[in-house]
């Protein structure tokens, strides 16, 4: 039922979704947004893949402050790759792309595959919608940002956090990541088996 200006008393409400972010002092706030107040990291929907070198020569168009904001590869023409994976479609469009290594850092962020590119036609990426704002809502940019990257040669499994502070102006400031975690392996060296976690010596030991 909807209300307005009505008071409401001895009412216990067992549940219910809110899915907005918050913007005033008296907002109700949904779990997401107090967790990441209380951990100081604002965790994002995860990235397929994360670049490991800059992408060469591309075009930047920032859309309406950064919303639509897109980069584009410019000639010579190429299919997107990244992180040893070649992007093909239409089953990677809407993939979504940790772009963290540009020389210019402004055009730095998380960005989805809108156009995979050929020999032919450009690349095109766009900037993801929690992701092309400023702001200390939890779908904004702000430092705090977590990322976990899902695939990848060299950054499957990975995790980098965003470290520009507020203000910042999408296309114009720096975004600047750093990594958090990343997988840890082991190899056994001589005179030593590894099965699973366990280390266990050969016999005999040489």
């Amino acid at each position: 039922t909807s209300v307005t200006n009505t008071a409401i008393n001895s009412v216990a409400l067992t549940t219910g979704t809110i899915s907005t972010t918050p913007a005033s002092a008296n907002d109700i706030v949904n779990k997401s947004y107090a967790d990441s107040i209380a951990t100081g990291i604002n965790f994002h929907e995860s990235c397929d893949y994360a670049t490991t070198t800059n992408l060469g020569t591309v075009i930047y168009n920032n859309g309406a402050s950064g919303v639509g904001a897109t980069l584009t590869k410019d000639t010579p023409f190429a299919t997107l790759a990244i992180d040893g994976h070649t992007f093909v479609s239409p089953t990677d469009i809407g993939k979504r792309v940790l772009v963290k290594d540009e020389t210019n850092t402004a055009y730095n962020g998380v960005y989805t595959v809108t156009n995979v590119g050929s020999g032919a036609s450009a690349w095109v990426l766009t900037r993801a919608t929690d992701f092309d704002s400023a702001g200390a809502g939890v779908d904004q940019i702000d430092a705090g940002d977590f990322f976990l990257v899902t695939s990848g040669t060299t950054n499957a499994n990975t995790s980098w956090v965003q470290q520009t502070p507020l203000p910042i102006t999408v296309g114009t400031t720096g975004i600047v990541f750093t990594q958090f975690g990343a997988p840890v392996t082991y190899t056994a060296g001589t005179g030593l088996d590894l099965v699973g976690f366990e280390f266990s010596l050969e016999t005999p030991v040489a």
